[in-house]
């Protein structure tokens, strides 16, 4: 399916459900959370996706997917001890494109994914600070809000976002 194509139905903004078809300018949309995620913890969503790893890796990244690591330390090798950043998708593809995912269930959209951001920039810096850059970056969440798009858009972000749920998605991505 075409990009443009790409169907956003169900999308919740204050109590009553548009339909939108991309492609959408983002700043245009009211924030919204998707209807039923079907997920209770943010551990199911990737479990989820790495269920699905192969046709995610087609359809969002469009890429052929090799392999991938969950929760990986964006090191070579692992280090012990609890407190190490670890995005929770690594995707490997078969043209060596090294993608990273971060996936948010937010209760509070604003604060939590304007956090997201911030997270996902500093694992971009420690995956190149250790000579593993990642070639793309996404967020993947339940709930939008102009705030991140404006935040990627402003500064020119090497940020993708995916809002989905088990049923749809909305997506836009940086072009880097």
């Amino acid at each position: 399916m075409a990009e443009q194509d790409i169907p956003i139905t169900h999308a919740k903004t204050n109590g009553r459900t548009k339909s939108f078809k991309l492609p959408v300018d983002p700043n245009s949309l009211p924030t919204f959370k998707t209807i039923s995620t079907g997920w209770n913890k943010e551990a199911q969503l990737v479990d989820y996706i790495e269920r699905n790893i192969t046709l995610f890796t087609k359809d969002v990244l469009r890429e052929e997917y090799q392999y991938h690591v969950r929760e990986w330390s964006m090191r070579e090798q692992r280090m012990f001890g609890g407190n190490q950043p670890r995005i929770d998708l690594m995707i490997m593809t078969k043209s060596g494109k090294r993608m990273g995912v971060e996936c948010k269930l937010p209760k509070q959209s604003f604060s939590e994914l304007s956090r997201a951001v911030s997270q996902v920039l500093a694992y971009s810096v420690i995956a190149e600070d250790n000579g593993l850059p990642f070639h793309k970056l996404l967020i993947v969440t339940t709930q939008y809000d102009t705030i991140v798009h404006k935040i990627i858009q402003k500064y020119e972000l090497p940020i993708g976002v995916v809002v989905m749920d088990k049923k749809e998605r909305m997506e836009w991505n940086c072009e880097n």
